[in-house]
């Protein structure tokens, strides 16, 4: 195992990350998420790089959805199926 001090991020990142369209819903985009256990998605305009959306970032912005009547804090709970 690799200290932490010495680890880089090549040695953790992940190699084919997950990613959506920029006209895709947020609701959409969380559903993946959950679906996924992620907390981010990154996010392409005409198959080119324009951001990333992070679980923290629709929490700021109030989207406090609800998917399935689960309320959005219960469907991040670590080896939540629902």
């Amino acid at each position: 195992q690799i200290p932490l001090d010495k680890l880089k991020a090549r040695d953790i990142m992940t190699l084919a990350p997950l990613a959506i369209e920029a006209k895709t819903l947020i609701a959409d985009a969380l559903d993946i998420m959950r679906k996924n256990n992620i907390t981010q998605i990154l996010v392409l305009d005409n198959d080119e790089y324009a951001g990333v959306v992070h679980l923290h970032d629709i929490l700021k912005r109030r989207y406090y959805l609800k998917i399935k009547r689960v309320k959005l804090f219960q469907m991040f709970q670590y080896g939540s199926n629902n």
